[in-house]
């Protein structure tokens, strides 16, 4: 059930991997990856990556798994954080983790936080603290772009015919900062197209494939309201939609899922679009996260060779990498990793 459909790719990411030529920089021999959860799939591809590294590198790769909990990795990080290593941490909710940036100083430790930010003064405060991640303006302004360029394409996508949009929203958190502009953005560019739409279902899932999938299993097998479209916040929770609706409509041979739309570009999501199940993604661009992560973990540091792995210009500890939009019909699948 579920996700064994896309496991396959996990075990195949070696073949997309590209090399990568960075020559340990200091005799640490140890990488620490405070990881936000296992059942976080984009998480889980950077992690992959990181462990091929390091692998490479010889170096032991250690990873705490926070298992979506901010108490729990602030916890694993004062029992485990050490000042002679560059911690690499995927905060679980970056608006609860000022006890880790207190830790981080305390302690003096070097850390990269990853994915989720930390508000930037506290990296430029700490010359310690390092950021990799994307700037949650541009991917929220994206994925508006991508929903509203695909509309505009396929004008038929009033599947009900009742003149207006119906709209499944999966959002990462009710508080989450990247998760509110998302959906301010969105309707924001739906405005501006002079596109008619409501929201028949605004879900939080947490960012989590099984909350999505649950959610939206239990609505629909209790009514028989139509959905025109799913959007969600990352791609775990635009997949777990679709297998929701796959599942409730097995035996119900003319069935057509509905176009769905998320944020990663993970490769469950990708494998998924290719087969037909979603119809487009933001390219948040792991593998150069991870690389990034990497590189200022074993000690090199200097812009120069950070911006050759960031793809776009370095100048502080602040760094962005690009996204970019991946709709199946415009985009050669086999060639985005």
């Amino acid at each position: 059930m579920l996700r064994l459909k896309y496991v396959f790719l996990l075990a195949a990411a070696v073949f997309f991997l590209q090399p990568f030529n960075i020559a340990l920089a200091s005799d640490q021999g140890l990488i620490q990856f405070f990881a936000n959860s296992s059942s976080n799939t984009f998480s889980n591809n950077i992690r992959n990556v990181i462990g091929k590294r390091a692998l490479a590198l010889k170096l032991r790769l250690d990873v705490y798994d926070a298992n979506r909990s901010q108490q729990e990795q602030i916890n694993q990080f004062r029992k485990y954080a050490r000042p002679d290593v560059t911690a690499i941490v995927d905060l679980v909710d970056a608006g609860q983790c000022q006890e880790l940036l207190d830790l981080a100083k305390e302690v003096k430790a070097n850390v990269v936080f990853i994915n989720e930010p930390p508000k930037p003064s506290a990296i430029e405060e700490n010359e310690r603290l390092w950021y990799v991640g994307n700037d949650n303006d541009i991917v929220a302004y994206k994925q508006g772009q991508m929903i509203v360029e695909y509309l505009k394409n396929n004008p038929q996508f009033d599947l009900n015919s009742n003149q207006i949009l119906d709209i499944v929203l999966l959002r990462g958190g009710a508080e989450n900062q990247a998760s509110l502009r998302r959906t301010e953005t969105l309707k924001s560019q739906l405005q501006g197209a002079q596109i008619k739409y409501r929201f028949i279902h605004d879900l939080d899932c947490e960012w989590s494939f099984e909350q999505a999938f649950n959610q939206i299993s239990r609505l629909m097998s209790t009514e028989a309201q139509p959905i025109d479209l799913i959007i969600a916040h990352n791609d775990d929770m635009v997949l777990g939609a679709v297998n929701a609706l796959q599942e409730l409509n097995e035996f119900n041979d003319d069935y057509v899922l509905p176009p769905a739309f998320g944020v990663g570009g993970t490769l469950e999501s990708i494998n998924a679009m290719a087969i037909g199940e979603i119809r487009g993604t933001i390219r948040l661009d792991y593998l150069r996260i991870a690389d990034l992560a990497v590189a200022i973990s074993i000690g090199k540091r200097d812009y120069r060779t950070l911006s050759s792995l960031a793809g776009t210009a370095v100048n502080s500890h602040f760094i962005t990498v690009p996204c970019n939009i991946i709709l199946s019909s415009k985009e050669n699948l086999a060639d985005v990793y």
